[in-house]
């Protein structure tokens, strides 16, 4: 960030902004102004957080790896405020996965699994603090995340849509092709399909796939309210087997639409205006257009084209007492009208000069009278900081020209807004004001100029400021195989393009990487359009200037646990006491006591998910007739994030990329490497049933007994608990398990082997005839942690497992965040439950290509490195190494932000071919 900048922000702006203030007559308004402002950026400074994910989509079985920057304030300066990031992970407005994470000075990285049965579709991945509500969800980050699945199914979906309207009735027309992850199409294939909108049926229908695949549907009603976003679920019968495959829809009643933004929000008869135009296709997409302005008397006055993404602009003077239309065509040759917003009789245009590298320029024309005078008075801010405020003399229509250094502004998005004397709001400018110098300098160096197959890569990576000097920074960086995913950075969201634009600006921005990937004349005037036809996110001023702004969610440090205390009638226990016992790693046991309402609260909390809570209360004369309820802050979903409603994100994986994935979990299969692996059969759709989630390699259903892990629960330990619960099985004084032949002698070779959550923990092929399990498998594992437990002892369900689980084999399926057990009630006040907890880290896997079997399996990895803690040392380096994988095109992505909130971006490319 600028040094100017920074320093004007450190005294508040006072000498900047209150020398303009004091040299005018109505000192008043800005004053409150001014201060209203700075206090709100004060008290409610504004946290804003980006993901990095090691790719831009996925399949089933994937893991979404990712870093997560946290900054506040108008610096972009990490964040010590929140302890706590919460990551979401939503489809259809339904939360599929749900993680906590420990902020550590604003950074925390962590790993979303996705399962081998997760439904395919587009998905949201959302991040947030509790900090972040007091600004509302627009607020959070969210990316959308194409997951393809090819695991359940090889078939593919793919829909085009056109849209009617006539008189009476609507109608959407859609031609669904179905095919193979190999390309070949799905003809002659009977489908059943209902159209649901907002979870209700809408229509329903039946029919064949024609000799290309496609089917085509068509809907027509009468009733507007059955048209819009919804979702087209369709069923496949393909080799006796029922496919589900749901396509989502986004129609719009008109082939495109046409909003119009005079600069500065209006227009003025008889001033020239620039008005800037979005054209928005039914997907909610840009649409190229052309067109003209009509007058009422059907003269041209006027001619447009869109530049980029169906955005535009023209310049046009409006005339009193005339009326004004836009004829607008498509590149598909549609036709739309659109009238333009009406022109004020008297007032001041403001508009925004912002193409000097040096100066950002404000221009204020009008058509008052000669004799008027009186003063204006403008205010520029930057999340709520006022960089730049002054009061203006008007002299009638006398145009006003004021130039302002833009080293008082910081990177990104500024908001001019002019007020009339009584502090009426009047017109309202955004204007992008970009510090490319103040970014970091990021310089990757590989160890060769090729790669072969398989071959380590070591990479240098040097972090520099703008004068050259070395920086601290905190980085990460992926490297991913591009041949089957084909990046398209221009629509790719970047630290720059998340938190300098889109974290400050209202509805969905179209490919936002395209305003930094190239800075040149034709970039920033497109990014100066945009400015004109989006909103900014900031309160307004009749908000700002209601009184005291109080945030109504706190600040989140730590974990907490909070509830109330009453009578079994209902009534509140005032001043009761409440102790708080953990069960897992070190045991924590706290005390506390209830205010007079009966609430409770124990903060500063610090445990990981699976970790199972014992509250227990009494009365303040230690009675025991006490009701314990806990508050679930987790359970609030929050839907309508910015874009979700009215864009349609194309959600198709590219097909080499779902071969891929179907590949590799082929050979993770074939080599058992599948730890959580579900692998369903087939989907049906006459009855759906939840599965129980199983490391078992043969599926749910292949086990000779289960033990749920509810009746664990209560157990001291997991040893005490299975004795004599184990069917055919017998547990000697050491611990081990024994499928013996008689219950009164063990064998040398009759061990049972253990596996937790895949990985086996005994394995009885590695003990010699006579040796025995050096320690029980059972002892240290705690029993509330514990899903389920499966015994096998068919010999087709151990075939899979080999020789080492000839003699049967026991899983122990540990519980994952996602799967809370529901309170368990042991008194009338006494409450065990699980809450949510810090995900547990995961180390990325990289293989090393010295240990010869990794060579013997074909590396299928499109992930081939994601290093989520790069720090450059005090000369800015910081290296890191890595195995290629197959041949393709690889790409290097690296970001991340310095000590004093500098951002940075590179990519750096290779290409691996196959050695002649």
């Amino acid at each position: 960030m600028n040094r100017l900048f920074k320093s004007a922000l450190a005294i508040l702006l006072f000498q900047l902004v209150f020398s303009a203030i004091y040299a005018q007559d109505n000192k008043t308004f800005l004053q409150q102004a001014v201060q209203g402002l700075n206090k709100r950026s004060a008290t409610l400074p504004v946290e804003k957080v980006y993901l990095q994910t090691d790719k831009p989509l996925y399949a089933a079985g994937d893991t979404i790896w990712f870093k997560a920057y946290t900054t506040i304030g108008v610096l972009h300066r990490l964040s010590a405020k929140s302890g706590v990031l919460h990551i979401q992970l939503v489809k259809n407005n339904k939360v599929a996965q749900y993680l906590k994470l420990q902020l550590d000075n604003g950074l925390c990285s962590g790993a979303i699994i996705l399962p081998d049965s997760l439904e395919e579709g587009n998905y949201q991945l959302r991040a947030y603090t509790n900090w972040m509500h007091n600004f509302g969800s627009d607020y959070f980050f969210q990316k959308d995340i194409p997951i393809g699945n090819a695991i359940l199914s090889d078939v593919n979906a793919k829909a085009n849509y056109s849209y009617k309207r006539n008189y009476q009735s609507r109608q959407l027309n859609a031609n669904i092709h179905y095919s193979n992850i190999s390309g070949n199409s799905y003809a002659g294939t009977h489908v059943v399909y209902n159209i649901t909108r907002n979870n209700k049926t809408v229509f329903n229908g039946s029919g064949t796939t024609d000799e290309k695949g496609d089917l085509k549907i068509s809907y027509q009603s009468e009733d507007s309210s059955s048209f819009g976003k919804g979702i087209i679920h369709t069923v496949l019968q393909i080799d006796k087997k029922k496919i589900i495959k749901d396509i989502s829809i986004r129609p719009s009643l008109q082939p495109f639409s046409l909003q119009f933004f005079p600069e500065g929000g209006y227009m003025v008869n008889d001033v020239s205006s620039t008005i800037a135009f979005k054209a928005i296709g039914p997907d909610g997409l840009g649409r190229q257009v052309t067109g003209v302005i009509t007058d009422n008397e059907n003269h041209v006055v006027a001619q447009f084209s869109s530049t980029h993404l169906g955005m535009g602009l023209f310049k046009f003077t409006p005339q009193s007492g005339k009326r004004y239309i836009a004829i607008v065509n498509n590149a598909s040759g549609d036709k739309v009208n659109a009238s333009l917003p009406g022109a004020k009789p008297n007032g001041y245009v403001m508009a925004v000069d912002n193409t000097d590298t040096s100066r950002v320029v404000v221009m204020l024309t009008g058509n008052q009278p000669a004799d008027t005078a009186g003063t204006l008075n403008l205010i520029g801010q930057a999340n709520g900081v006022v960089c730049y405020a002054t009061g203006i003399k008007i002299n009638g229509s006398q145009p006003i020209i004021i130039k302002i250094p833009k080293s008082r502004f910081p990177n990104g998005i500024t908001q001019f807004t002019l007020f009339s004397a009584t502090g009426e709001p009047i017109s309202e400018r955004m204007a992008f004001i970009r510090h490319t110098e103040d970014l970091l300098n990021l310089q990757l160096t590989a160890d060769k100029s090729s790669y072969q197959p398989n071959e380590k890569a070591v990479i240098s990576l040097t972090a520099n400021d703008k004068l050259g000097k070395p920086v601290a920074a905190s980085l990460s960086a992926t490297v991913i195989n591009d041949t089957d995913i084909h990046t398209a950075e221009d629509a790719e969201a970047s630290i720059l393009s998340a938190l300098l634009l889109t974290s400050d600006i209202k509805g969905y921005v179209e490919q936002p990487g395209y305003y930094f990937n190239r800075i040149n004349a034709q970039t920033e005037a497109d990014l100066d359009v945009l400015m004109l036809t989006q909103g900014y996110r900031v309160l307004g001023w009749k908000e700002l200037a209601a009184g005291d702004i109080n945030p109504v969610y706190p600040v989140e440090k730590a974990m907490r646990i909070s509830g109330t205390l009453k009578t079994p009638a209902g009534k509140p226990v005032a001043r009761g006491k409440v102790r708080l016992l953990t069960t897992v790693g070190a045991p924590v046991m706290l005390d506390t006591v209830a205010d007079q309402n009966g609430r409770f609260a124990f903060s500063e909390l610090e445990y990981s998910d699976s970790t199972r809570v014992i509250l227990q209360a009494t009365t303040r004369n230690d009675g025991s007739n006490v009701v314990i309820e806990v508050n679930d802050p987790d359970s609030r979903v929050f839907i309508g994030m910015p874009g979700e409603q009215d864009v349609a994100i194309e959600d198709t994986i590219p097909q080499a990329y779902l071969q891929k994935s179907k590949k590799l979990y082929d050979q993770n299969v074939k080599y058992r490497l599948n730890k959580d692996s579900k692998l369903l059969k087939e989907v049906t759709v006459n009855e759906v049933k939840p599965e129980r989630r199983t490391a078992n390699l043969n599926g749910p259903g292949h086990a000779s007994q289960v033990i749920d892990g509810e009746t664990l629960i209560t157990c001291p330990n997991l040893e005490v608990c299975l004795i004599g619960k184990l069917n055919g099985i017998v547990v000697d004084v050491n611990g081990t398990p024994h499928s013996p032949r008689n219950k009164l002698s063990f064998i040398d070779n009759d061990v049972v082997a253990v596996m937790i959550d895949g990985v086996f923990v005994l394995d009885p092929s590695g003990l010699s005839p006579v040796q025995r399990a050096p320690s029980s498998p059972f002892k240290d594992i705690d029993p509330t942690t514990v899903a389920s437990v499966e015994v096998l002892m068919d010999p087709a369900d151990l075939a899979i497992y080999g020789t080492r689980a000839k003699k049967g084999l026991i899983i122990i399926n540990t519980r994952r965040g996602d799967e809370h057990t529901g309170s368990t009630v042991q008194a009338a006040n006494l409450l065990s439950y699980m809450p949510k907890g810090y995900a547990i880290s995961r180390k990325f896997y990289e293989p090393v290509y010295t240990v010869p079997e990794n060579v013997q399996k074909s590396d299928l990895r499109t992930t081939v490195c994601w290093k989520s803690n790069l720090f450059t040392d005090e000369k800015g380096n910081v290296s890191f190494n890595y195995f290629n994988a197959g041949t393709g095109n690889y790409r290097i992505l690296v970001e991340g932000i310095d000590n004093d909130g500098n951002l940075g971006r590179q990519v750096y490319r290779y290409e691996i071919k196959q050695a002649l």
